[in-house]
This record gives structure tokens, C-alpha cells and sequence, in this order.
């Protein structure tokens, strides 16, 4: 009955997304009456180690574009301007998934890793129309996110690791709010196999993975498609890895039969 109670509480905890930064436990001690402090701070440490594990591998991704500024003068001059977001490190030589809008009519492009360290980037190629972009930074032994295996669950907890204040990451509890969705994109493209979540809402949080308790990439999360209700959409981890394991080798295919959202890779031109 505990258990059961406090999967309950957690998925209304979850829906009130109160973001945390260093300290997950914040977000579920509210519980610790209902559950007991002893199983709390058991669920509590367990997500705060999944942060943990895959924090290293969430990097910040800087684009630069150029723009218009109009001067005092009314005469209008050229202005570069940066755009952070984040993005995950799927192979250790350097490779890196991003929200397509972090690669398109971009003047600059760099990543900066955990430590701290500024490295430009290039693109490789798009995940077909998924909203999601593969980067390549010349840089080798990255810690690399692991994709989750196995079979997902409907109210399953997840972790979103997201920008921040600032330039900062941070981290928000939620649950998967469906599984197997099929949605128009923004330019009317199909996209499915899509999962739902409550955990990151933002249209800025594209490209932000979704955690399970192990600390392994879930889902990563896509601006392709509209928000529905206040949930967002997000590719499974298979589908992102497979896509871009595909972009690296320079190869592109259309979907299979079963493959689900399977993108069709593009390469960059």
C-alpha cells in the first residue's frame, strides 16, 4: 500500500515541476509522512545518483547567429548573438545530440563540456525531421550517456537534465505520460513513437535527455512537435542512438516496418 501511495504522490509532485539544482530530495520531501523518512531518503538518494552519473555527459551548446541592430542613428548595423541549450554525448569521440535549431543558419557553434572546456562543434547531419541534430567536436574519451534498455512504463519516474538560470543545468522529476504517440510535426511530417512527459515543458528544453533511476537516456526531449496540454514530446533513446550512429558512418535509409520513429538521417550538405 506504501508503494502504492507513494507513486501517487509523486506523479502530483511531478506535475508541479519544481525544478531543483543539486538536490532532487527537495522535490520529495513533502512525502516523507506518507512513505516514511527511511524509503524517502532511499528513492531520494537513488535519484540523486542518477544525476550524478549522467551529469558529466550533458554539455552546453552555444550558437551564434548574426542579426540586425538598429542605432541610435536609425541606420541598422550587424550584431552577433548567442543562443545556449544543451545537448548529450552519445559516443566518446566527440559525438553530440542537440535540438535542430542549435544547427541551422548558425554563424558559430561550440560545446562546452562538464569541466568547463569551450570546444567549437560542426554539424554532421539532422535526425530526419525529429528536431534533433548530431554535432561532432574533435575531442575523444567523453563520457558518453548511455541509452536505457528494456521496456518503458507509463508513469515510470524520469529525470530531465535541462538548462538552467543562467547557463547552468538543472535537473526536474517527472514520470513518461504515454508511450507510442504519433503527432504532426511543425512542418506537418509524421513523426512517431513519440513518448509524453511531464518532467520538461519548455519549448527551450529541446535536446534535454530524460533519465531513468540508473542514471541512462531515456528519451531526449523535441520541439518537432507542438506541446499537447502542457506535456512535451520526446525520441526514444534506441531511435536517437541508431540515428546518429547511422550520420557517423555516412549512411542514410528510410524507416522500417516496426522501427517506430525511426528518423530518416540527413547528412549535413
Amino acid at each position: 500500500m506504501a508503494q502504492k501511495v507513494l507513486k501517487a504522490r509523486m506523479k502530483r509532485l511531478a506535475v508541479r515541476a519544481a525544478r531543483v539544482t543539486g538536490n532532487v530530495a527537495r522535490q520529495l520531501r513533502p512525502l516523507a509522512p506518507v512513505v516514511g523518512v527511511g524509503l524517502l531518503e532511499a528513492c531520494s538518494e537513488g535519484l540523486v545518483t542518477a544525476v550524478e552519473v549522467a551529469r558529466p555527459s550533458v554539455v552546453q551548446v552555444q550558437a551564434t547567429r548574426q542579426t540586425t541592430a538598429l542605432e541610435s542613428s536609425g541606420r541598422s548595423s550587424p550584431k552577433l548573438v548567442a543562443e545556449w541549450g544543451v545537448g548529450v554525448i552519445v559516443d566518446p569521440a566527440g559525438l553530440i545530440v542537440t535540438a535542430t535549431r542549435f544547427a541551422r543558419d548558425v554563424t558559430g557553434l561550440g560545446v562546452r563540456l562538464d569541466n568547463e572546456l569551450l570546444l567549437p562543434a560542426e554539424v554532421l547531419g539532422t535526425l530526419g525531421d525529429s528536431g534533433l541534430a548530431l554535432l561532432r567536436v574533435e575531442a575523444a574519451d567523453l563520457p558518453a550517456a548511455a541509452p536505457a534498455e528494456g521496456d518503458l512504463r507509463m508513469g515510470q519516474l524520469v529525470i530531465a537534465l535541462g538548462p538552467g538560470p543562467g547557463r547552468s543545468v538543472a535537473a526536474t522529476l517527472g514520470v513518461i505520460s504515454g508511450i507510442g504517440y504519433a503527432a504532426r510535426g511543425r512542418n506537418g511530417e509524421l513523426l512517431e513513437g513519440l513518448l509524453l512527459t511531464d518532467a520538461a515543458r519548455s519549448r527551450g528544453l529541446a535536446g534535454t535527455p530524460l533519465l531513468d533511476p540508473q542514471g541512462s537516456v531515456v528519451a531526449i526531449l523535441t520541439e518537432a512537435v507542438a506541446t499537447a496540454s502542457g506535456l512535451g514530446y520526446a525520441v526514444p533513446a534506441q531511435v536517437v542512438w541508431r540515428g546518429a550512429r547511422m550520420i557517423a558512418a555516412g549512411r542514410t535509409r528510410p524507416a522500417r516496418a516496426g522501427e517506430g520513429s525511426q528518423p530518416n538521417a540527413r547528412l549535413a550538405s
